[in-house]
């Protein structure tokens, strides 16, 4: 059964996809793994793919902006020389498998 809630997720273009494909494929499976809240997981959104978190039961300002940090460190764990574009994280409804 699938279920709808909102995504945070950094959009994935051809600069950060061709940074993904340089690394380790082990260090990339450390921090971004399907259906684990603690870490990234990876929608594809209107034709785009994205890398984040589902925000889950947030709602109010501090905590999403938590979510945005944690989020942000995990992704410059996985590449670490990529300039991350501050306010470039996109908040969408995604489906869940429940």
């Amino acid at each position: 059964m699938y279920s709808v809630a909102l995504f945070l997720g950094f959009p994935i273009d051809h600069a950060f996809a061709e940074a993904l494909k340089s690394i380790d494929s082990q260090l990339a499976n450390l921090f971004i793994r399907k259906n684990d809240d603690s870490y990234l997981q990876e929608v594809s959104y209107n034709g785009v793919r994205y890398l984040g978190k589902f925000a889950g039961e947030i709602n109010d300002p501090a905590s999403l902006k938590l979510l945005e940090e944690n989020i942000y460190s995990l992704l410059k764990r996985i590449v670490p020389n990529y300039q991350f574009e501050r306010g470039a994280l996109v908040l969408f409804p995604a489906a869940t498998q429940g």
